[in-house]
């Protein structure tokens, strides 16, 4: 049996709201500064994306696939942004790395 289509939509929102709860108060700045935030935060992204690329598999008719395309990439990109920010700790970009602007705080 599969599993209940509302498991997913539960997954999302709680991860939603946890992102929002990690942020609460925080400026952008902050964000780009500490980065147990920002893997807070873009993990919960990931398991939304998750929830919906999940969802759109046992209820396709409950998601249009335009409503998943964004959270579903937004989640496959953020590998590629840890993978850059463990090459940043190392001095280095790894390949496929976006580069940070002169202005990131987060970039030296």
């Amino acid at each position: 049996m599969p599993p209940d289509p509302r498991k997913y939509l539960w997954d999302a929102a709680n991860a939603a709201e946890l992102a929002r709860g990690f942020a609460h108060g925080q400026t952008f700045v902050d964000y780009r500064a500490n980065a147990m935030l920002r893997a807070a935060v873009e993990r919960e992204f990931e398991i939304i994306g998750e929830a919906f690329n999940q969802l759109s598999k046992v209820a396709p008719y409950t998601v249009p696939a335009t409503s998943v395309t964004g959270p579903v990439a937004l989640r496959s990109r953020s590998g590629v942004s840890a993978r850059a920010d463990a090459g940043r700790r190392r001095g280095r970009a790894p390949s496929g790395a976006i580069p940070c602007s002169e202005n990131d705080p987060a970039a030296g």
